[in-house]
């Protein structure tokens, strides 16, 4: 993405070109360097990968606001997360499990506790439906089937199978 900025005054002349174009990282470095330096990247990476590092469940009707740290560490660290009053029920009753997979996600025990804010949270989107796969035709199937037929273990040798036909077919979509 690239912003217009004036760089000098404009000339009486217009034929000259008295602007340039700048990337939008280049001028925001110097406004976002504090706040890395600040709280680190941990506060950053919860924000932008909350829908990953928790449930569905959660991610759509609680959102985090803000981590805090003790004086000079980076970790036992708190999470403010802003939810609705019927999740923040929810999320005090589940605490441990998602503090476990906030600190799995992370690699070590970044947060401790979690504190929440009840508020009202809008309804995300739902993301966008991927078109459906085309189907495989009966040659790729016999093959695949073909393929994972001297595994003797029922499950490994079914998931195999879908994991062929899903490569097959995303493949097939690609082309």
């Amino acid at each position: 993405m690239f912003v217009f900025v004036r760089t000098s005054k404009p000339k009486q002349h217009f034929h000259k070109r008295s602007a340039k174009t700048l990337r939008i990282g280049s001028l925001i470095s110097e406004t976002i360097t504090p706040i890395c330096q600040q709280n680190g990247f941990i506060q950053a990476r919860i924000l932008l990968e909350w829908d990953y590092i928790v449930t569905p469940q959660f991610a759509q009707w609680c959102i985090p606001l803000k981590v805090t740290f003790p004086f000079n560490q980076r970790n036992n660290g708190y999470l403010l997360v802003k939810a609705t009053s019927s999740m923040a029920t929810e999320i005090a009753y589940q605490e441990p499990q998602i503090l476990n997979r906030i600190n799995q996600y992370f690699g070590y025990q970044a947060i401790n506790k979690i504190k929440v804010f009840q508020g009202p949270i809008s309804k995300k989107s739902a993301p966008l439906q991927q078109p459906p796969l085309p189907p495989l035709d009966k040659a790729q199937s016999d093959f695949l089937e073909e393929q994972v037929n001297t595994v003797h273990d029922e499950k490994l040798r079914s998931a195999l199978l879908s994991l062929g036909k899903g490569i097959s077919q995303k493949s097939k979509f690609l082309s």
